[in-house]
């Protein structure tokens, strides 16, 4: 149990300083926190029952449907709330092993790694615009 809110604490302050960086505004601060914080979250219980690369699939499909929703609703850009959590979901760690066995010049696992970083990606982007297209940020008309 301590784990689960030590891991809160850890992914609040990491969503806290991204949306710091991209420079939320206070007002909406905590929408894009919590986002961030259901990113993770959402990420771990879903690919305890499907693949990775689909549940990396339908939680950036979740993360850019509320932040369109929630950039129409406060007038604000929907990058502002998407992009803090869509951070978290980059597969950082395929590309590092990727480099580390290509420079060790261990030519074997690079294929899997690869794999898996570049559906990830696709899959993050895919997502992200099949959610603009469908929840779109302005009311049509």
């Amino acid at each position: 149990m301590m784990h689960h809110i030590l891991g809160f604490i850890i992914i609040f302050l990491a969503a806290s300083s991204f949306a710091i960086l991209f420079r939320m505004p206070r007002r909406y601060f905590t929408n894009s926190v919590l986002m961030g914080c259901l990113t993770i979250y959402g990420l771990k219980l879903m690919s305890l029952y499907i693949n990775t690369i689909y549940s990396t699939f339908i939680i950036s499909f979740l993360i850019g449907s509320l932040g369109n929703i929630f950039a129409r609703f406060t007038g604000k850009p929907a990058q502002g709330f998407i992009i803090p959590s869509i951070i978290f979901l980059v597969p950082g760690v395929h590309i590092y092993k990727c480099v580390e066995y290509a420079l060790s010049k261990n030519y074997d696992p690079i294929f899997n790694h690869l794999t898996i970083a570049v559906t990830t990606t696709v899959s993050i982007s895919f997502a992200i615009l099949l959610s603009s297209w469908l929840v779109p940020t302005k009311k049509l008309l």
